[in-house]
């Protein structure tokens, strides 16, 4: 199966910070990705429904809005909401598509600097994802926190 994905990266601001009072420092993001043919075959997929690059079965339409806050120089945490927009299939009956629009999961994230030489630095960066979609294919019925 070909899978061709066509993403655009949109941001909100060209600045990267945004600096508050003290030592807090702010990051924002929005990303809109608008990908094709990115969507699963069910098991008894019509042969004729083929993904390629010029037949398109599905389109998706998401983003993602991140939110960072810098705790300490060594210490910053963070939240990422992505969210389903819009979908076009053209096929149903033979692609695993999304029931609706909207949120689809949570991440929070960590990340601790503990080595910095120059530009160069090495950090430890620790995630966790809550998924919104029920029945999900690649994490099942009720997955918990990944």
């Amino acid at each position: 199966m070909k899978m061709f994905i066509l993403i655009f990266l949109v941001s909100l601001s060209t600045r990267a910070n945004v600096v508050g009072t003290d030592a807090q420092n702010f990051n924002f993001g929005f990303f809109l990705n608008y990908a094709v043919n990115s969507l699963a075959f069910l098991s008894q997929a019509d042969p004729a429904a083929i993904q390629n690059h010029v037949n398109f079965n599905d389109k998706l339409l998401s983003s993602d809005v991140s939110f960072g806050l810098g705790l300490t120089k060594y210490l910053d945490i963070g939240l990422t909401l992505p969210f389903l927009l819009r979908q076009d299939i053209n096929n149903n009956n033979n692609v695993a598509y999304f029931s609706g629009t909207g949120n689809t999961e949570q991440r929070i994230n960590a990340k601790y600097k503990f080595y910095e030489v120059g530009d160069w630095a090495k950090a430890l960066v620790l995630t966790a994802n809550r998924n919104n979609i029920d029945n999900n294919p690649y994490t099942g019925q009720d997955p918990g926190l990944t």
